[in-house]
């Protein structure tokens, strides 16, 4: 919906986690991290403990617009398109 993101367990169809958060992008990581681009913030959602972890504010640079996130397989790093 449009103030949540939700996973769900493809086999039961189940909803397993929830972040009460309105998103304007989302990328799933290989290690099952989440991360979130919610107006000017970013913040890293672990599902498993549902514990997020916000990013500097300089994250994304003053008035910039994220258009498209990527994250590295790896985990470690992510890159922002913008307007």
């Amino acid at each position: 919906s449009e103030d949540t993101v939700r996973l769900w367990n493809p086999a039961t169809g189940k909803e397993v986690a929830r972040l009460n958060a309105a998103p304007t992008l989302v990328s799933l990581a290989k290690d099952g991290s989440v991360y979130v681009v919610d107006g000017d913030k970013v913040r890293v959602w672990l599902p498993t403990t549902n514990t997020t972890r916000k990013l500097p504010p300089t994250t994304i640079p003053e008035g910039a617009t994220p258009t498209a996130i990527a994250v590295n397989p790896d985990g470690r790093s992510f890159a922002l398109g913008f307007e």
